[in-house]
């Protein structure tokens, strides 16, 4: 199987050219709903391994996989060819805020959710993500 970034109008070509092909969305379902490819099926990259065969069992068929532009695509590709990922590099990401901001109800939200089990549950789903810090106050001036 070849793994290849493909384009839009190559995409509109196959679904036209009588050939078979499988148009899936591995965004999660919040995302999905946001939008997706007019004939994509949802299937969610946390459900990738357990619904691939289901909804394609023939292995020959064109398998484009869509994603928001994240990369999940390209992961999941490689998942359904029996290929991992090995970590170059990690990187930090810090939110920055003004103090007032920080007692605001939505910060507030955003916080309990970057220090909560579901984001770290998730983050370990997608792997090669460590969300062990998340939601922890780092400085404060």
């Amino acid at each position: 199987m070849a793994i290849i970034e493909i384009d839009a109008p190559t995409v509109k070509a196959w679904l036209s050219d009588g050939g078979e092909i499988a148009l899936l969305d591995v965004r999660e379902a919040g995302q999905f709903g946001e939008g997706h490819p007019f004939f994509a099926v949802p299937l969610p990259y946390s459900r990738f391994e357990l619904g691939l065969l289901d909804l394609v069992p023939n292995p020959d068929v064109r398998l484009v996989l869509a994603d928001g532009g994240d990369g999940i695509a390209t992961r999941a590709a490689a998942n359904s060819a029996g290929l991992d990922f090995v970590p170059l590099q990690w990187e930090h990401f810090d939110l920055l805020m003004r103090q007032r901001s920080y007692f605001r109800p939505a910060m507030q939200a955003l916080i309990g959710f970057l220090g909560g089990a579901r984001l770290k549950q998730h983050a370990a789903e997608l792997t090669g993500y460590d969300a062990t810090y998340a939601g922890q106050i780092r400085f404060a001036a």
